[in-house]
């Protein structure tokens, strides 16, 4: 995403949104997994970046028609291969960025979350990332303790390691795990309503860190209300991956043990299995199901276990 001026016109591009995104294995040959040359006032957030051989982001000028300034980074997963560079990339005079609910690793021996020029300083705000003890500024490496000192940035930032962070670090599955302590490690401020997979946030306390909102349980979403009468569609999250993931209804109040399943129980009386689904690599199941065109007007209680 790099600004030309040379193309005409200012040279910079202005009010970008850059969410969702997988990105992985590219830059061999060069170029960060997100690219901004000449980016301003842009957003990127809920993107998972894992095993690139360059920068994760990057933001500086080159050919743009004025420095990288005045973007939000926030709630990203940036985890670089062991021949990367840095996680995140700062340069140019590229000025005034914030840095939120990040998580910036590399697996590079002698890089690590966030390389930044001197002059990229005034106005950076930075802080609530998942970080390693590795920084560098104006091209002198330093800890974490130090980069505090000499930026006033990341008090509330801490450290992680991959395995401590992630479900499963050997293959690539960086939703958080139980324990991670990205959990609730991240703020409000300017975060998203939602994670890369769509689970609203906040799911616990606080916002997580990290493109991946933890689902505490089962979480059901669908259209409130429905439309009878036809198809609509409801999204599972936090189901296991290759196991059944069921959805039951009812237009009774009540409760219903479950069988085989002590202490737990449906919000439900006399509930009928409306549709079931498969947790795919990541647990979630869509499953579709038909309204009763006679359910007009009423209360359908729906509940996934």
């Amino acid at each position: 995403m790099n600004g030309d001026v040379s193309l005409g016109g200012d040279g910079v591009i202005s009010d970008a949104l850059v969410e969702a995104n997988v990105i992985w294995d590219n830059g061999v040959a060069g170029g960060s997994g997100i690219n901004c040359d000449g980016v301003q006032g842009s957003v990127i957030r809920n993107n998972e970046i894992y095993d690139v051989h360059a920068s994760g982001i990057s933001l500086y000028r080159i050919d743009g028609g004025a420095p990288s300034t005045g973007n939000l980074v926030v709630n990203n997963t940036v985890w670089v291969a062991a021949d990367g560079r840095w996680a995140m990339n700062i340069q140019d005079g590229s000025s005034g960025n914030t840095l939120r609910n990040n998580v910036f690793l590399s697996e590079h021996p002698d890089r690590g979350s966030i390389d930044l020029c001197g002059a990229c300083l005034p106005g950076l705000v930075s802080d609530n990332n998942a970080v390693e003890d590795r920084f560098s500024l104006d091209e002198v490496w330093i800890d974490l303790a130090s980069w505090r000192a000499q930026t006033g940035q990341d008090g509330a930032s801490f450290l992680a390691t991959a395995d401590e962070l992630f479900v499963d670090a050997v293959s690539f599955d960086l939703r958080l795990a139980e324990e991670s302590p990205a959990i609730d490690g991240g703020v409000p401020d300017g975060a998203p309503s939602h994670d890369i997979s769509a689970v609203p946030r906040p799911q616990g306390s606080t916002w997580d860190v990290g493109a991946h909102e933890l689902v505490h349980g089962l979480l059901l979403l669908g259209p409130d209300p429905g439309v009878a009468g036809e198809l609509n569609a409801f999204e599972i999250f936090g189901g296991a991956a290759g196991e059944p993931l069921r959805l039951f209804g009812s237009t009774v109040e009540g409760t219903t043990p479950i069988p085989g399943c002590p202490d737990t129980e449906l919000d439900m009386a006399s509930p009928r299995l409306r549709g079931a689904a498969t947790g795919d690599a990541a647990g979630y199941a869509l499953v579709e199901l038909e309204i009763p065109a006679g359910a007009g007007g009423r209360l359908v209680l729906l509940q996934a276990a």
